[in-house]
């Protein structure tokens, strides 16, 4: 499974990995909407994504846009490929993310 969702009592994680496309979209989206709708930080792992398409960037772009909006950004925890930095970093969503270039 490319993504898993872990939640305690004062964050949730969320874990991604592999090649990230169109249908993994739906699975992203309700568990960014569960993790969004609990108030908690939220932390994005990306360590294990090797690919990651438009419709999943999209996905970040509202989940940031909603978060920043609620007062609590996501971030991102541990390492990141510099293949998905580059991608985050064109597709606007780096700075968002507090990953640098």
């Amino acid at each position: 499974m490319p993504i898993t969702l872990e939640e305690d009592d004062s964050s949730c994680i969320l874990h991604l990995q592999g090649e990230l496309a169109i249908s993994a979209a739906l699975e992203l989206k309700e568990d960014l909407l569960h993790a969004l709708a609990s108030q908690k930080p939220l932390y994005l792992k990306l360590a294990e994504v090797s690919e990651i398409d438009v419709t999943i960037m999209q996905l970040l772009w509202a989940a940031t846009s909603e978060a920043s909006r609620a007062g609590s950004p996501i971030s991102v925890e541990g390492p990141v490929s510099e293949q998905i930095k580059a991608a985050l970093n064109i597709a606007g969503l780096a700075s968002s993310l507090e990953i640098q270039p």
